[in-house]
Parts: C-alpha cells; sequence; structure tokens
C-alpha cells in the first residue's frame, strides 16, 4: 500500500478551510491521493471535468452554494451528507467556475470539504476570471520522495530507519555488525524487483528530500 505523506498535510489544511486546491505535473498522484484521502468519509463525490463535458453546467448561473449542492446532488453518485462529505473537483483547469465555487462553499456551506485538483501548467493557461483568494488553501503535489518510496517498498526497513540512531545504523555499518536479515542493507536490492540496473536507475532519479544521506550511501553500494 502507498501511502503519500500529502494525506496527512490534507487533513491540517481542511481544520483551518473548507476548500483545498491541489496543484501540480501531470501523472504524479494528485488524483490517488485524494481518492485515498476520500476513504476516511462517509460518501465521497467525485466530478471530472474532462471526462464529463457537461458537468460544467452545474455551475452555470448558479445562484448560490445551496443551489450548486442542490445541482451537484442530482448527478453525484453519492449522497451529500453535512459533515461527513467529501467533493472532489478533478481537471478543474476545465471549468474556472468551479474553481471560483470554492469561495461561497467556505462562506455558506462549510459543513462540507471541497479539493479542486488540475495540472498547474492548465491552470494558469485556463485564465480563470476570478480566484478565490484567501478563501481556500493551496497545495503543491510533487512526485513520490524517497521516505514515501521506501515507506511503500519496505516498510520494515522504514520503521527501523526511523526509530534508530543515525549514528548507531552507520557504527553498525563500520564495524560490519550484522543486522536482522529482514533489514540488511544488501536486502534493499528487493526494493527494485530484485534487478540492479532498476535499482541504479532509482538511485539516480530518487528526490533529494532524503532524512538519512548515509542510507544513500549504503544503497548506492549495495546496487552497482
Amino acid at each position: 500500500m502507498v501511502k503519500r505523506w500529502a494525506e496527512e498535510r490534507l487533513n491540517e489544511l481542511l481544520k483551518v478551510r473548507r476548500g483545498v486546491n491541489l496543484t501540480g505535473a501531470r501523472q504524479v498522484g494528485k488524483t490517488f491521493i485524494i481518492r485515498e484521502f476520500g476513504k476516511q468519509y462517509k460518501s465521497f463525490v467525485e466530478i471530472n471535468f474532462l471526462e464529463n463535458k457537461a458537468a460544467k453546467s452545474l455551475f452555470e448561473n448558479a445562484k448560490n452554494s445551496e443551489d450548486l449542492l442542490l445541482r451537484i446532488s442530482a448527478v453525484a453518485n453519492a449522497p451529500l451528507i453535512p459533515g461527513n462529505t467529501l467533493i472532489f473537483f478533478d481537471e478543474v483547469q476545465e471549468c474556472s467556475e468551479a474553481l471560483n465555487s470554492l469561495k461561497y462553499f467556505n462562506e455558506e456551506a462549510n459543513e462540507y470539504h471541497i479539493i479542486a485538483a488540475g495540472s498547474l501548467l492548465g491552470t494558469l493557461l485556463a485564465e480563470p476570471k476570478s480566484y478565490p483568494v484567501g478563501k481556500v488553501n493551496l497545495m503543491d503535489i510533487y512526485p513520490m520522495d524517497f521516505d514515501e518510496f521506501l515507506n511503500a517498498a519496505e516498510p520494515s526497513l522504514y520503521k527501523y530507519l526511523e526509530e534508530t540512531n543515525p549514528e548507531e545504523i552507520m557504527g553498525n555499518y563500520s564495524t560490519k555488525k550484522e543486522l536482522r536479515k529482514s533489514l540488511h542493507p544488501i536486502n534493499l536490492k528487493s526494493i527494485a524487483n530484485g534487478t540492479e540496473k532498476r535499482t541504479t536507475l532509482v538511485i539516480k532519479n530518487i528526490s533529494k528530500k532524503i532524512k538519512m544521506p548515509e542510507l544513500l550511501a549504503l544503497f548506492q553500494e549495495y546496487s552497482i
């Protein structure tokens, strides 16, 4: 199971304001993150403006948030439950009115949580007529970093590194003290499906957000 740290950040942001706008390059996991995050709600409603062009009409001449909610409920795949519903506007760059509607939800219907997501470039090119400044939280999503990768691939190793003092780890390495087999650095090869070529490729492309540079040194040595 892949866990993205962004889910924790979303919880924090939605406590401050009921709307969040996620931006980021394509294929970095925005939709996946929100769908996983939505599992904590009793009701999750998703509207994709790229796949459902007709959905744009929901926001035409809407009088207020109550009117919008009535329209959304008519096409929603789940009931709208006050206090326990997450509404997800995907590919929001295709419908600037949906992005602007976040301010109305924040002011008039904050019992619902709203998340909008779209590519950063697409949102900029869409040139929305207005933006809900001060009414919505902004959050950038990036590709999976090394911590997330390791936690998904080798949870026991990630837990060990989080709970163990770095000096102890390096001390064990310098003295060649054997770790328990499941945590030995050489087993890092299994993270990359057992292929040295793939392991080396992963090393060259991992994020710079590494808490323990020493681990990278071990990873490189055992994957040549």
